[in-house]
């Protein structure tokens, strides 16, 4: 994409001119020259290119992009190739809209980043580039990249981007009051024995404060949560985890995993209204000051969001066991325009991006590493204390589902399902009502989309 300098990104290298278009001639007379011992003229100099990287990452974590970005030019810079970086913030989907605008004017950055279901359907409109030739020319192995987070980028038999990171939700809680109540501890992996649901229950309940607004549990996303705890009870999303065709909320799983949520909330009151972490400042602050003992834990908290805390020991548990244990995998991506000038270049930077150096940089402020070969220990450099936390989260992310498998499937159909949820956590709606409300608004956007079961 051509950027002015000091702007949105880098002027981009010049294409091959009309006279070296021409230059066949030439070349035959140098060829006559060198055959009666005349020097042979150098190669030519190969051309600087630049690579054009858009990004929404969080603001917090440009610094280390940047970090990534010196890195990556010094280590090419023998090639002449280099990076720059644009960032803009997804508010309101800005990131995506300002992308489809400047693909349409034609001057689209090279590389962009993304998580599955906008990045299927910029795909699905022909803007990014196969990546199935390159992976197949370097020999590079797909199934390297854990599968249930790349699945989200392969479809109609091709390669559209590479999972770089991919994250999850486990349980951060408080040692510390857990001790004090006497409640027994958590297991520290993912198969550990205990741990159930009721046990989840009999715990909160017993650090509960309800009347003094303080609530035991408290996740990030109140709706988030309860539209994934269904899973622990056999429930999924999706009637297919590779290609759906149909919602699969109002099956009996999904209804008794429902029914959980809204118990947290209403019969045993450990669980706020969803808008409760937001009056008080957030999940982030909340945990660290002592307000909840059970919280989320993402890869971030256990790498430094929870340095901060200071009053109590913390720790972090896998979700309770219903009749299974199952955990969330949400990706990202880096992938290449199609309408970039450099494609073999661009390559270049989406693999390194996605399981080079470049990702293992920037893999200290974000999510685990999707790439398998990546020392996610040496990446995460948590103390020796905390590496079985890493593995917890591995193991998670390992054996997860996917939040969005297929193009498939689309934001109205999500933001259905929320709406649903969101009725069903406002006492709207039963849990009954709820799952056979989302799914069959579900439904009818599948059909209005041609798909059939």
């Amino acid at each position: 994409m051509a950027r002015a300098a000091g702007t949105k990104g880098a002027i981009r290298a010049a294409g091959v001119t009309r006279r070296g278009a021409l230059g066949g001639a030439p070349l035959v007379l140098a060829g006559a020259l060198a055959a009666c011992g005349a020097p042979t003229p150098p190669a030519a100099e190969k051309v600087p290119v630049t690579i054009s990287v858009f990004t929404w990452t969080n603001v917090i974590n440009m610094p280390v992009w940047e970090k990534a970005q010196a890195q990556f030019n010094e280590r090419f810079a023998k090639d002449k190739l280099s990076v720059a970086l644009t960032h803009q913030p997804n508010d309101n989907n800005a990131y995506w809209t300002k992308l489809v605008a400047e693909y349409a004017a034609g001057t689209a950055w090279d590389v962009i980043y993304g998580n599955p279901l906008e990045t299927q359907d910029v795909a699905s409109k022909g803007m990014l580039k196969e990546l199935s030739p390159y992976v197949k020319r370097d020999k590079f192995d797909i199934n390297d990249i854990n599968p249930p987070a790349q699945v989200g980028y392969m479809f109609d038999g091709k390669i559209w981007g590479l999972a770089s990171w991919s994250d999850t939700r486990v349980l951060s809680y408080n040692k510390s009051a857990f001790q004090a109540a006497g409640i027994p501890l958590p297991p520290q992996t993912l198969d550990g024995a205990g741990w159930t649901v009721d046990d989840f229950v009999n715990a909160a309940r017993k650090l509960n404060d309800p009347a003094n607004n303080k609530y035991a549990f408290v996740p990030e996303s109140t709706t988030d949560a309860a539209l994934r705890f269904p899973w622990l009870f056999g429930g999924y999303f999706w009637n297919d985890e590779k290609v759906p065709t149909r919602s699969a909320m109002n099956t009996p799983e999904y209804v008794r995993g429902l029914e959980w949520a809204r118990d947290l909330q209403t019969a045993h009151r450990v669980m706020p209204v969803r808008t409760h972490a937001g009056q008080l400042g957030g999940h982030d602050k909340m945990f660290p000051a002592g307000m909840m003992p059970i919280a989320w834990a993402a890869y971030k908290h256990v790498t430094a969001g929870w340095d901060v805390v200071k009053d109590f020991e913390w720790a972090v548990a896998p979700l309770p066991r219903g009749t299974r244990r199952l955990h969330h995998v949400s990706p990202q991506a880096f992938a290449a325009v199609s309408l970039t000038k450099h494609p073999d270049e661009a390559w270049t930077v989406v693999k390194d991006y996605a399981t080079g150096e470049a990702n293992e940089t920037m893999a200290t402020v974000s999510s685990m590493p999707a790439y398998k070969k990546t020392d996610v220990y040496k990446v995460a450099a948590v103390p020796s204390e905390r590496r079985w936390m890493i593995k917890l989260l591995h193991d998670a992310l390992t054996a997860g589902k996917p939040l969005v498998p297929h193009p498939n499937i689309k934001l109205e159909m999500n933001q259905a399902m929320t709406a649903a949820v969101n009725d069903l956590l406002d006492e709207k709606l039963s849990p009954q009502e709820a799952a056979k409300q989302g799914a069959d608004r579900v439904n009818a956007l599948f059909d209005q989309a041609g798909i059939r079961r």
